[in-house]
């Protein structure tokens, strides 16, 4: 968690929390925080025997491992899988799941349900695996296959990198690569400000950080964005970076993990949902808070 006071990351993990100890009092839970976390999240961790790990500031863990921490620093999801590296050793399997992800059976199913491949999530949204449309203006597939082979890495199915298990310590290999993951999004970001299109209000703070650090070199690096939602950049710097590697990659079923708004749709084998944040409401609407 790299949120800021008030955020509303804290009040989803209260829920997501709450909602994995009402089926599962045993399974160990960690919670990776950058900077300083509310009262109400700390207390609720010691009561459902969260271990918190305190990494200091976001940006200065960042900067141990690339030199443009400044700018990496305006995307507060670049950590999510650099934080295993304070995993125990002696754990063989890790669930990595977002903050707006919510349980309805017990979380132990996702274990012994997925054990064949390395790592297991759900397919991107809009890509041409999923069962929403494929949607090129969203995420090019094509224009990342070129780049991925142009730069000589394998090819890794687009996945939401929000529900992500990894099993046999496979995330070691990507601990190993932490520089090169940093890199990969230092090269996007570079990439997509040297295009000339519309940009959001919000993405404005993340172009002047970046323009001022840009030199030739980087210029010469730059890597196509592939994508018009400039917050998929972590999972696309993680899918290249995965490339780098030997790792076998499963898929998990949409009826028991599902993703955006498929939890409209009651399933009985559902154990979790990964509902995005955009859909907080709606989805607390119809499932009661805890």
């Amino acid at each position: 968690m790299a949120a800021r006071q008030n955020s509303y990351c804290h009040a989803q993990w209260l829920q997501s929390i709450r909602s994995l100890r009402k089926y599962n009092q045993w399974i160990s839970v960690h919670l990776m925080s950058y900077g300083d976390l509310p009262p109400i999240v700390v207390d609720e961790a010691a009561r459902c025997s969260v271990k918190v790990h305190r990494l200091g500031s976001y940006e200065a863990y960042l900067a141990q491992v690339h030199k443009r921490a400044t700018a990496l620093a305006k995307y507060p999801t670049l950590h999510k899988f650099l934080s295993l590296s304070h995993i125990p050793d002696e754990v063989k399997h890790v669930l990595y799941l977002d903050c707006d992800t919510f349980f309805f059976a017990d979380v132990a199913e996702v274990f012994t349900r997925y054990t064949q491949y390395e790592f297991y999530a759900r397919e991107e949204v809009r890509s041409r695996r999923s069962q929403i449309s494929y949607d090129s203006s969203y995420f090019d597939e094509d224009s990342f296959a070129r780049t991925v082979a142009a730069l000589g890495l394998s090819s890794i199915g687009p996945f939401n990198s929000g529900v992500v298990l990894w099993n046999s310590q496979s995330w070691a290999c990507v601990n190993s690569l932490r520089h090169q993951f940093l890199d990969y999004c230092w090269r996007l970001m570079v990439g997509r400000q040297l295009v000339d299109i519309p940009r959001p209000d919000y993405e404005m703070p993340i172009r002047r950080a970046v323009l001022p650090l840009m030199d030739f070199a980087d210029w010469e690096r730059a890597i196509p964005f592939p994508s018009s939602n400039p917050w998929i950049l972590e999972e696309v710097a993680l899918w290249m970076t995965l490339g780098r590697t030997s790792l076998r990659q499963g898929y998990f079923d949409s009826e028991s993990v599902s993703q955006s708004g498929e939890w409209a749709s009651p399933t009985p084998r559902r154990v979790l949902s990964h509902y995005f944040g955009a859909q907080e409401i709606p989805f607390f609407s119809q499932f009661s808070r805890i």
